[in-house]
């Protein structure tokens, strides 16, 4: 989950980096600044879906 204010961001962990890690842990820590992309906003449960990867490597 990424802090982005008012709202909750996460960031699934197949859209960390462009392999899949075992572990979030091996790509970023608690407490980590990192460039997301947004994919999509659920107003409703007040949820953001956020990209690492294609924020770091768009196609």
């Amino acid at each position: 989950f990424v802090d982005i204010g008012p709202a909750e961001g996460m960031v699934h962990v197949s859209e960390l980096a462009e392999y899949r890690p075992h572990h979030p842990s091996e790509i970023v820590l608690r407490g980590d600044e990192v460039q997301v992309k947004v994919l999509k906003v659920n107003r409703a449960k007040r949820r953001i879906e956020l990209s690492m990867r294609q924020a770091l490597y768009p196609s």
